[in-house]
């Protein structure tokens, strides 16, 4: 086969890499608005124009033209996304592409003592230069892409940066073998079959490796959402249930109200005041604890809260609880529930401790001020007693707090003074 074919064959699978790359670079900072099928076309077609320009290689400036011009264009029929947005992400991508070549240049002249204007003509040199350059386009775009999604707070952003690096090590290799192969080539000055299929090998490896990044990324968060749903479930049957179990409590009590009230006028009748204000007490109570809490406009607020306070029911704990919300939370539901599930626990825990069950008290404070959350919990606890540690377990509550606090850039405070216990959770 002809050697300039060969160069012409491994241009075009270079160009299917460097669209690979640019799906990845974009469908990391858009949400997709179009179908699978138009996009997959939309991006076959920009696809084959890169290949011609690059194959008339004596054109590079109108190759990166069209690079940017259908980099925009792609972004702007495919993806949600404002005029401004697609600006920056053009220019961008066209640094990561302008970075790369230098960094490239620097390898391939470092490693095999190559001049960079060999790289304009078909040749060895050339396929170094490409191969290195795309190796390093895919790993600093996936770099951006998480870091862009981390700084924009993306709830999808729990793959962590330290997650990636570790393909770091995977890209420092396949340089070395790439050179390695180049210099074969170099060596006996023609590039075969062996080459060509090695390099772009190479190529294929790297291409899989961060697809399936980014697939187990995607199952990742589809466990996650998943077992948020299975959680939401959960917490909604123990809600309706609890309402159901109110609700006979009500209908026992309004079964009986008139009987109640001839009690309380009899007392009265007779002069024994102070019984009947300590019977209308009782019922008082009575009225209070079939009462659910229904503080906010979010559902599933109102259900974490109302769990917690049948908790605190049952260990004989006054709870008083104070919420202004006003607006949607940035917080996702299962971070808020890992936060007001774990500061109740300590709080009840702590309560637990203190004999006269009067001294039970628990406050609980929920703010909200413009994008700021504040979560505070103030509870009574017995300073004379230390609490019984369960193996495994101690830490693990304020330590998941403190988890969730981080992710959005917030931080949790404790405080104890006296008999009261104050946990501080805020969230910028």
């Amino acid at each position: 086969m002809n050697e300039n074919l060969f160069y012409q064959i491994f241009e075009s699978l270079t160009v299917i890499f460097g669209t690979f790359i640019v799906h990845q670079y974009i469908s990391a900072l858009f949400e997709r608005k179009r179908p699978k099928k138009i996009v997959a076309i939309s991006y076959v077609v920009f696809c084959v124009g890169l290949m011609i320009f690059n194959l008339i290689n004596s054109i590079m400036l109108m190759s990166a033209l069209y690079t940017a011009l259908s980099i925009f264009a792609l972004i702007s029929v495919l993806y949600k996304s404002g005029i401004t947005l697609r600006i920056f992400a053009t220019v961008l991508f066209m640094v990561i592409v302008m970075a790369s070549d230098v960094i490239c240049s620097t390898v391939i002249e470092y490693l095999g003592g190559i001049d960079v204007t060999d790289v304009m003509e078909y040749g060895m040199p050339r396929v170094l230069f490409i191969s290195i350059a795309k190796i390093v386009q895919v790993f600093i775009v996936k770099l951006i892409g998480i870091i862009i999604i981390k700084w924009r707070k993306d709830k999808k952003a729990d793959i962590e940066i330290k997650k990636v690096l570790p393909l770091l090590v995977c890209q420092i290799l396949s340089v070395f073998v790439i050179n390695h192969i180049a210099a074969s080539g170099l060596a006996d000055g023609y590039f075969g079959f062996t080459i060509f299929f090695a390099i772009s090998g190479i190529l294929y490896i790297n291409g899989i490796i961060f697809w399936y990044f980014d697939t187990i990324k995607d199952i990742y968060i589809y466990k996650t959402q998943n077992e948020a749903a299975e959680m939401k479930l959960k917490l909604q049957t123990q809600y309706y249930e609890l309402i159901e179990s109110k609700q006979k409590e009500t209908d026992s009590i309004r079964h009986d109200i008139r009987k109640h009230l001839d009690y309380i006028k009899t007392l009265i009748e007779n002069g024994l005041h102070n019984d009947a204000k300590i019977y209308s007490q009782e019922l008082e109570t009575q009225f209070q604890s079939t009462t659910l809490i229904d503080v906010t406009s979010y559902l599933i607020l109102n259900i974490f809260l109302a769990v917690e306070k049948r908790k605190a029911d049952e260990e004989n704990i006054n709870l008083s609880v104070n919420v202004n919300v006003y607006r949607e939370l940035q917080v996702s539901n299962p971070d808020l529930g890992i936060i007001i599930g774990n500061i109740f626990e300590n709080a009840i825990e702590a309560c637990r401790y203190i004999t006269d069950v009067n001294e039970r008290q628990i406050r609980l404070d929920i703010y909200q001020r413009d994008n700021m959350l504040l979560i505070e919990m103030e509870n009574t606890y017995n300073p004379d007693i230390k609490l019984k540690i369960r193996v495994g377990r101690h830490g693990y509550g304020l330590k998941n707090i403190q988890k969730v606090a981080d992710k959005y850039g917030g931080y949790i405070e404790t405080k104890p003074f006296n008999n009261i216990f104050t946990a501080r959770v805020i969230i910028p």
